[in-house]
């Protein structure tokens, strides 16, 4: 007896800055080569249904068509594709602020999710740099009861983790919105450099009392680099001395 499997289904939940629908339906077969010459999608549809056997057991016509019969006649004729043996179907879900409200009210954690995300975006339209916006965001869920005890528990790691989210095209987009456009990529750069130091700040004060002298020289940092790298030894450490000890700062 052959073995049964559940039906999979597939969806992808969407918060990107782009304006899109509700839903919609994507399918990996669009994204295909497609032979020169061949023809629709209903012509395709209609030479596999060609290839099925009916009901009775007969086929459309006597003899069914051999692979060799799809390929371009010498008379010009146009061949039909094949159609592809793999399909896959993903149901796209846009859960921006203000989107799908009966998801969202049957799904609370997810609608908390889509406000905090919907609040950074809104203190980076408002001039802040990318990490103020996400401090800012924070604060302002904590104070509103949205997703409060898992930011009081994990701020720091909320703000490593969302903020590769607002790449260099989302804060390109809100900085020419708010009229930014000299000296847009030195901007730019500071303002992801403040936002990964003030991770590393937010981490090392998650285990430790962080000397406001440390602090000042982890926010003057601007190599994005070693700031990369510091977030990676942040996270592991136990301790201050530890942390500057790996990051090779010395005591």
């Amino acid at each position: 007896m052959p073995l049964k499997l559940p039906a999979p289904r597939y969806t992808v939940f969407y918060n990107g800055t782009r304006d899109e629908p509700e839903s919609l339906e994507l399918k990996l077969s669009s994204l295909f080569l497609k032979k020169d010459g061949a023809q629709d999608t209903d012509a395709e549809e209609d030479a596999q249904a060609s290839l099925l056997p009916k009901k009775d057991g007969a086929r459309d016509t006597d003899a069914a068509p051999l692979p060799s019969d799809l390929f371009p006649k010498k008379d010009g004729m146009r061949a039909v594709e094949i159609p592809p043996a793999l399909e896959c179907t993903a149901q796209v879900l846009n859960i921006n602020f203000g989107h799908n409200r009966d998801l969202m009210g049957r799904c609370r954690k997810l609608y908390e999710y889509s406000y905090f995300i919907d609040a950074v975006r809104r203190h980076l339209r408002e001039g802040l740099t990318l990490g103020a916006a996400v401090d800012r965001a924070a604060d302002e869920c904590i104070a509103g009861d949205i997703l409060r005890e898992f930011l009081l528990k994990h701020r720091a790691e909320v703000a490593n983790m969302v903020m590769p989210e607002f790449d260099a095209e989302l804060h390109d987009r809100t900085t020419r919105e708010i009229g930014y456009n000299e000296g847009y990529d030195e901007g730019k750069a500071a303002g992801i450099a403040e936002g990964k130091a003030g991770t590393v700040c937010n981490m090392l004060s998650d285990v430790c009392r962080l000397p406001e002298a440390w602090r000042k020289r982890i926010l003057a940092e601007r190599n994005i680099d070693t700031l990369d790298t510091w977030i990676q030894i942040a996270h592991r450490v136990e301790s201050l001395d530890e942390f500057l000890a790996k990051a090779g700062l010395g005591t």
